[in-house]
C-alpha cells in the first residue's frame, strides 16, 4: 500500500471528518447524561455512547454532495432509500439540520433518521452549515444565505431524483431547529411540515426580524404549517417553551405564535395532554382537521439539550411519521432532469472530464443540447447540428448535459476540469 497516494490521503481526510462528527455527537449525549438523575438512565445513555464509538470506522451509505450556492462552496449528504438505479420518482424529502459545531454526517449518525429512509421510502438530506453555525434568525443575512442553500438543495434533488416538491420537510436539533422555524416563516410555501428539537425562534435585530415575525403571524398571508416541537424541560441552553407546565395565554412561544392563526388557540387545553411514556408527554395545541394543521409539543421530563433518544427511543420514527403525514399543494412538478429515469437516447461525451470542448456522439440527429448546473439552473445551449459543446470560461465542477432527439431526451453528468 502506498500511503502517499492521493486516494489514501482523501480517505484519511474523510475518516477524520467523520470521527470529528461523532466526537461532537458524543458531547451532545454527555450534556444529556449530566441532566439525568437516576443510575438506570445514566446506564442507558452510557451504553448508547459506547455504541456510537465505532461509528467512525463503520461503513457509511451516505452520498456526499458539493454544490455552489450564492457563490459559496456548500456540502450536504444524501441518504437514498434504495440503490440509485432502483429509485422511484416523486419521493418525499426530509432535511435534517445539525446544531452548532456539528456536521450533516454527524446528525445523520446520531439522530437515527438516515436509518429510516429505506423502511419509510424517503430521501434524507443532511446539510453542513457554512461556518459551523446556521444563519438561523428570521431575515438574517449573514454569514451565508442558508435559505437559498435549502432551495438549492431542493432544486438539486428535483434535478437528480425527480422528488415530490409537495412533500419536502425539515427537522433540526438546537440551531438546526431554529433554522427549521425560520423556514416555517420564510419558506412556508415550500416546506410541508417541521419538527424542531430543543429549539426556538427569533428575528434578526438589524433587519427588524421580530417585527417581521409578528406581522407575518398576524397577516392574511400566513401559511398554516404543521409543527412537532420536541424539547427537554430541563434544557439549560435553549429555554423549554412551557416552563410552568400550565396553560398560559401567549406564553408557550413560539408554538402559540403559530397556533393562534392556525386554529384560534393561544395556549393549550390540559385535556389535550397525554402520556407517551413515564417521562414523555405530548401537548397538543392544534389538531388536524377543520382546515387546521397539527401543532404539538413533546415534553421530555427532566431532559436536557441533547437529542432525546434515551427517554424517547422512537423519536426518529415519530418525527418521520409526523412529517410525512402532511403535504403541500401546487408545487411545480420535477421534470425530466432526473438521472434515474430511463434514457430514451443513447449518447457518449468525449472527452469527459473535459477542459474546452466536448463532442457528443450519438446515432440519432440532435434537436437540442442544453447544459445545467446540478441545482437545475440553466447554463447555456449549444448548436445541436454541430455535435459539440464549448465549455470554455465555465467554472470547474460537475454539470448536467441534456440532449434531445426525435425519439426522446437523455441526461449525462459532464465534468469540467
Amino acid at each position: 500500500m502506498n500511503c502517499n497516494s492521493i486516494e489514501i490521503k482523501m480517505f484519511i481526510i474523510k475518516l477524520l471528518d467523520l470521527f470529528y462528527s461523532v466526537v461532537c455527537d458524543l458531547f451532545l449525549l454527555l450534556d444529556e447524561y449530566n441532566t439525568l438523575k437516576t443510575k438506570s438512565m445514566k446506564s442507558k445513555i452510557a451504553t448508547l455512547i459506547l455504541l456510537l464509538l465505532p461509528v467512525c470506522c463503520s461503513a457509511q451509505s451516505l452520498e456526499e454532495v458539493d454544490i455552489v450556492s450564492d457563490g459559496l462552496s456548500r456540502k450536504f449528504w444524501v441518504q437514498l432509500p434504495d440503490d440509485p438505479g432502483n429509485l422511484n420518482d416523486n419521493l418525499p424529502v426530509i432535511i435534517v439540520l445539525h446544531g452548532d459545531g456539528g456536521t450533516g454526517s454527524g446528525i445523520a449518525s446520531y439522530s437515527g433518521i438516515a436509518n429510516l429512509a429505506a423502511t419509510h421510502n424517503f430521501i434524507g438530506v443532511f446539510p453542513n452549515a457554512y461556518t459551523g453555525g446556521w444563519n438561523r434568525a428570521v431575515l438574517g443575512d449573514s454569514p451565508a444565505d442558508d435559505l437559498l442553500f435549502m432551495q438549492d438543495i431542493i432544486n438539486y434533488l428535483c434535478v437528480n431524483y425527480s422528488i415530490n416538491r409537495n412533500r419536502v420537510y425539515a427537522t433540526g436539533h438546537s440551531a438546526g431547529g431554529f433554522l427549521a422555524y425560520r423556514m416555517a416563516i420564510e419558506m412556508a410555501d415550500q416546506i410541508a411540515a417541521i419538527a424542531p428539537v430543543a429549539a426556538s425562534m427569533y428575528g434578526d435585530a438589524g433587519n427588524n426580524g421580530d417585527t417581521y415575525i409578528n406581522n407575518y403571524l398576524g397577516s392574511s398571508g400566513f401559511i398554516k404549517i404543521p409543527i412537532l416541537h420536541i424539547h427537554g424541560d430541563n434544557d439549560n441552553t435553549v429555554a423549554y417553551p412551557d416552563p410552568n407546565h400550565q396553560p398560559d395565554a401567549w406564553s408557550e412561544y413560539p408554538l402559540t405564535g403559530f397556533s393562534y392563526p392556525t386554529c384560534g388557540e393561544n395556549t393549550y387545553n390540559p385535556a389535550n395532554v397525554t402520556d407517551i411514556n413515564g417521562s414523555v408527554k405530548k401537548i397538543m395545541f392544534c389538531s388536524t382537521g377543520m382546515n387546521a394543521k397539527e401543532i404539538s409539543l413533546i415534553r421530555i421530563v427532566g431532559g436536557g439539550h441533547g437529542w432525546p433518544s434515551v427517554q424517547l427511543p422512537d423519536v426518529a420514527t415519530r418525527i418521520v411519521q409526523f412529517l410525512m403525514a402532511f403535504e403541500l399543494e401546487g408545487q411545480p412538478v420535477c421534470q425530466g432532469l432526473g438521472l434515474n429515469s430511463t434514457n430514451a437516447t443513447s449518447f457518449k461525451l468525449v472527452p469527459n472530464p473535459a477542459k474546452d470542448v466536448v463532442h457528443i456522439q450519438t446515432d440519432e440527429p440532435l434537436t437540442s443540447v442544453r447544459l445545467y448546473e446540478p441545482t437545475g439552473k440553466w447554463v447555456k445551449d449549444a448548436d445541436p447540428h454541430s455535435g459539440m459543446l464549448s465549455i470554455v470560461g465555465l467554472n470547474a465542477g460537475v454539470y448536467l448535459l441534456m440532449v434531445e432527439t426525435e425519439t426522446g431526451t437523455s441526461i449525462q453528468k459532464l465534468v469540467k476540469e
